[in-house]
């Protein structure tokens, strides 16, 4: 047995020299938004295009990172840039063009951690890996053992002359959709029609054509930075994303809020939906050319109502100054009212429907911190469809009672698109949906 032990380690040892001397790896780095070499740089890759054998076959990788600062856009590009900067030094020194690849990686493969300015430092970076094979390089198949450690190459990223598939939606209000890789497969992203639909306000929950409360399943208040849904088509089919890769959504916000979390569509059984936590919702933020945004993975919740939010109360909580006085609210002379209240706190926007406690008489709970409350009805007038919205301090009041009274004559008739405009530009709101009714 010890002839046998001392022959396999042997030609262990044989290998790891064999390894050693067929590979060889390089890196250079790039200051913040750069892709210029610097001197070090350039000397780096001096050394490494000196010692290549150009005699033996060989192939070189090329791959091209950056720190995360930036988006996914400027960050591939940037990357690309950095990749082709190296490439180009290889072309200018006579090296063969068809062995030599440049992927751009982005920010995807960081070495070490972005919470430290060192770790952008050494992120912001080219990899070069150099492979002597013992036949010609087949780029689209053959994998490299790199010495320093392992960067491992996503299937969407193959055949390595490519990049992954990529597809950006911007909406009038700000709202992006990334599609990354080829994850409707079969059908090609340009196949795929991405539709997003948005709401930024109580007014747009409300008008859309499902109730959108910001309460949830368990009867906690919240505040939300923003509503969404995203499906997609195929020649008028809806189709799911089944494929690898990765459906992104960035929520424009004024301000970054401590504490939000995702929460997904429950219905409450009474045509309005209601929020339930999503777990393991991983939530980034992002600043990118002076805008600031929430990003997040939506493939599990496709085509399903999203709500990124604060939870302002949570039922049972200790401390009662979370919720206001129950407001109390009366419609007069106007049948089959639905009522609801709509409120504005330093986190986000909230919509909360009013419960039913007698004929025509309906109590409102809201936030203790709502800096104001807006009164939404809607109620047939007439036989037509008639709607009110105002503040609540502009409602009659009846302090003996501590009711406030909507009248008759409160009630506006419904005139889509103009008076919901007017409404909303007086308000400062963002534009209308094209989803409402």
């Amino acid at each position: 047995m010890k002839p046998v032990f001392f022959f396999l380690s042997l030609l262990l040892l044989n290998l790891q020299f064999l390894l050693a001397q067929n590979q060889r790896t390089a890196e250079v780095f790039f200051e913040q938004d750069k892709s210029e070499l610097s001197a070090a740089a350039f000397a780096e890759l001096q050394q490494l295009i000196e010692s290549i054998d150009r005699s033996a076959p060989y192939r070189i990788e090329v791959l091209g990172h950056t720190d995360n600062k930036g988006g996914h856009i400027y960050n591939r590009t940037l990357s690309d840039e950095r990749a082709k900067v190296v490439l180009q030094a290889f072309q200018e020194a006579g090296l063969d063009e068809e062995r030599i690849v440049a992927l751009p990686m982005g920010e995807t493969r960081p070495a070490f951690s972005n919470d430290t300015e060192e770790g952008r430092l050494r992120n912001r970076r080219v990899e070069i890996y150099l492979t002597y094979t013992s036949q010609q390089p087949q780029m689209a198949t053959q994998q490299h053992i790199p010495l320093k450690h392992e960067v491992k190459i996503d299937p969407i990223l193959k055949p390595f002359a490519q990049v992954p598939p990529y597809k950006t939606i911007v909406s009038n209000q700000g709202t992006k959709v990334e599609v990354i890789g080829n994850i409707f497969a079969p059908y090609s992203l340009d196949e795929v029609d991405i539709r997003i639909e948005e709401v930024y306000s109580p007014l747009q929950a409300l008008q859309h054509n499902r109730c959108l409360e910001t309460r949830t399943i368990a009867g906690d208040f919240l505040a939300s930075a923003g509503m969404l849904r995203v499906d997609a088509r195929v020649d008028g089919k809806k189709v799911y994303p089944q494929g690898k890769g990765k459906i992104m959504a960035w929520i424009p916000t004024q301000k970054f809020v401590d504490g939000m979390e995702l929460f997904r569509a429950v219905n409450d059984g009474n045509g309005c939906a209601i929020w339930e936590a999503s777990e393991n919702a991983d939530i980034l933020t992002k600043t990118v050319d002076g805008k600031t945004f929430y990003k997040f993975n939506i493939v599990g919740h496709f085509s399903t109502w999203i709500n990124l939010d604060v939870i302002i109360k949570t039922d049972g909580d200790e401390d009662a100054g979370t919720i206001a006085p129950p407001m109390y609210v009366k419609v007069k002379s106007v049948k089959k009212a639905k009522l609801f209240g709509q409120y504005w706190v330093a986190e986000g926007f909230g919509v909360i429907k009013a419960d039913q406690v007698k004929r025509r008489k309906f109590e409102l709970l809201v936030p203790a911190s709502q800096e104001e409350v807006m009164i939404y009805a809607k109620a047939k007038k007439a036989g037509h469809q008639s709607m009110l919205n105002m503040s609540l301090s502009n409602l009659k009041y009846r302090p003996k009672q501590n009711i406030y009274v909507i009248r008759r004559k409160d009630f506006k008739p419904v005139e889509l698109p103009t008076y919901y405009t007017e409404v909303l530009r007086d308000k400062n709101y963002h534009s209308l949906i094209s989803s409402l009714p």
